[in-house]
């Protein structure tokens, strides 16, 4: 006898069907808005990554392209912008004026409005003759400025008390040891010699020296300080010891080497003796030998004032040098560099007593501003930019000037003008 194998075969209630459909329906409404979210989000996030391709490609079109951006010179009915960009009619006219000018940029079969905002830096003349034709060719300009150090191509030597107290460590240590050596005849008074008295005898002399590195390419420069004693009627300071030791006490300031095509300047930071400074800058070789040229050099006086100018609060500032009436400073270079140290800077004074000295060699070559003073301002060239900012917008429809809600991006960039 065979067993009936029976199937249930009951299907969903109509309860089961209900619940289900709900469930279903409060679940999928929120996963359809966030794919629906989703979707705009990456639409939007497509649309500014064109907007960044488009403003990028018009600052790229504008930094390439061989015309200049100047107003007057994109007017000119040859200018390459006619042929793609829209300009304003009128046309601002002038050198160093502001401008927009516009055109349309395809990304990935998207239209976007891409205006750019143009300032082109005045150059030195800035004219344009409109009835000669001819442009100023003159793209570059001068701006005035405070000198800025580079260590990769200036030397920077700055002042150091230590300096000078080791010098008179150096001459009260010959005047122990001749004393010592004296055999009694000389006693080592402390209260007439000693390192402030040293240090108030002795002249700092700024040496400078130029000279070939090991490296082909790189010139070496030392600068020391050399310290001579130099005595008075009243001093105590044996002269037998200055006549057995008649060479300067050198100090090592600074030595290094730079690139001898990158070398431009020699800033030379100093606290002033009261009565006179002197500095001297030398040469292993010719300067066309070791391959330098059109040096700067800065004369910087710290922590003094000229008498003509000094305050009462500064004479009485100890930590103040208040320069005599009859202080200078010398400023020599040797036969290898004549012509080669072109301009000198110092914030040293010409006002009523000339504190650099008129005989040194670097004298004539002291650069003064408007007024006829000495300055540290100086003049620098720079090729003569255009500066670019690039917005990006929306497609629209409508006209120039575009609506500010539709911007998309705004990017800035320069063009360096073509001569």
């Amino acid at each position: 006898m065979r067993e009936r194998v029976w199937k249930d075969n009951k299907g969903f209630t109509l309860i089961e069907v209900v619940i289900t459909t709900v469930v279903l329906a409060t679940i999928s409404v929120p996963l359809l808005a966030y794919f629906s979210d989703s979707m705009r989000h990456s639409a939007r996030t497509k649309e500014q990554q064109n907007a960044v391709v488009a403003a990028q490609d018009a600052v790229e079109e504008l930094k390439v392209a061989g015309y200049s951006l100047d107003a007057d010179k994109v007017a000119e009915p040859s200018a390459a912008p006619n042929y793609s960009w829209v300009l304003p009619s009128p046309m601002p006219t002038g050198s160093g004026v502001t401008y927009e000018m516009y055109k349309k940029y395809t990304i990935n079969g998207k239209s976007y409005n891409v205006v750019a905002n143009v300032t082109p830096k005045s150059s030195v003349s800035g004219v344009y003759n409109s009835s000669s034709g001819a442009y100023d060719k003159d793209l570059d300009f001068s701006e005035a400025k405070l000198p800025e150090m580079d260590g990769g191509k200036d030397i920077i030597s700055a002042e150091n008390k230590a300096y000078l107290t080791m010098a008179a460590n150096h001459f009260n240590r010959l005047y122990t040891t001749y004393c010592s050596n004296s055999g009694g005849a000389v006693v080592k008074d402390a209260t007439k010699v000693n390192n402030a008295t040293i240090a108030a005898h002795l002249k700092r002399k700024i040496d400078v020296y130029i000279e070939q590195a090991p490296t082909a390419d790189n010139v070496k420069v030392s600068v020391t300080y050399n310290y001579t004693y130099v005595k008075d009627a009243s001093d105590e300071y044996p002269q037998a010891i200055l006549d057995a030791n008649p060479n300067p006490h050198p100090e090592s300031v600074v030595s290094k080497s730079v690139n001898k095509n990158k070398f431009e300047g020699i800033f030379i930071f100093y606290t002033p003796n009261t009565n006179a400074d002197e500095i001297y800058i030398s040469a292993s070789n010719p300067a066309s030998v070791l391959g330098i040229s059109d040096l700067k050099l800065y004369l910087i006086a710290e922590s003094s004032v000229s008498q003509s100018n000094a305050t009462p609060a500064d004479t009485s500032d100890p930590k103040i040098v208040v320069r005599s009436m009859s202080y200078q400073m010398k400023a020599d270079c040797d036969s290898n560099l004549t012509s080669v140290i072109t301009e000198v800077y110092t914030n040293l004074t010409n006002d009523g007593m000339d504190e650099l000295a008129s005989g040194s060699n670097l004298y004539s070559y002291a650069k003064k501003d408007a007024s006829g003073k000495y300055t540290l301002i100086t003049k620098q060239d720079f090729n003569r930019l255009a500066d670019i900012i690039i917005k990006v917008y929306r497609d629209t429809g409508g006209s120039y000037p575009f609506s500010d809600a539709d911007k998309l991006v705004e990017v800035d960039g320069n063009k360096v003008q073509q001569k």
